[in-house]
């Protein structure tokens, strides 16, 4: 089963060190990546059907979904599972700089309500385990926290989970392109 792993395009947020709302859509720059995304993908594939699309529960990566799956031979739903979510912080630190959050100090984390990195690494594994056995082929999109661990539970090196924009992982044959 060919898997392939890469991270949603860009919103007005990313790279500004501004938490990225949920809710927050693709800009014309993520909109692009999405595309590519799908173009990568039907070359990798050699025009074969894409059997699942699974994406975190945030707009910004079902959008990087649709998009596509638009151009990838695909006549699916895309699902949404938070499994995939960034790591989870409290509301009320959407939109705000990151670096208003203590990231070295889990403690402080923990008591503002930060999800611990080991929760994430656990939803992660525990959506892995879902494809064992999985016959079909399946596009996983992720953020840039949670891609890290996904990578680390399929037994890949670390580097591999920084894609470049508009990148795909491919876990069959581990080709980053």
């Amino acid at each position: 089963m060919p898997l392939f792993f890469a991270a949603h395009g860009r919103t007005e947020l990313c790279g500004t060190g501004i938490i990225v709302p949920p809710e927050q859509g693709l800009n014309p720059q993520g909109q692009a990546q999405a595309i590519a995304i799908g173009r990568r993908l039907r070359e990798m594939l050699h025009g074969d059907p894409l059997d699942l699309i699974i994406t975190s529960a945030t707009e910004h990566a079902r959008a990087t979904g649709e998009l596509a799956g638009g151009i990838v031979v695909y006549g699916g739903n895309v699902e949404q599972d938070p499994r995939l979510n960034p790591r989870g912080v409290p509301d009320n630190s959407y939109g705000k700089p990151e670096i208003s959050l203590p990231w070295n100090d889990p403690a402080a984390l923990d008591q503002l309500g930060v999800e611990p990195a080991k929760d994430v690494d656990r939803r992660t594994a525990e959506l892995l385990r879902q494809f064992a056995g999985y016959a079909g082929s399946a596009l996983i999109i992720g953020h840039r926290g949670t891609l890290p661990s996904l990578v680390q539970i399929a037994s890949l090196t670390p580097e591999l989970a920084y894609l470049p924009a508009g990148g795909v992982l491919n876990m069959g044959s581990l080709q980053l392109v």
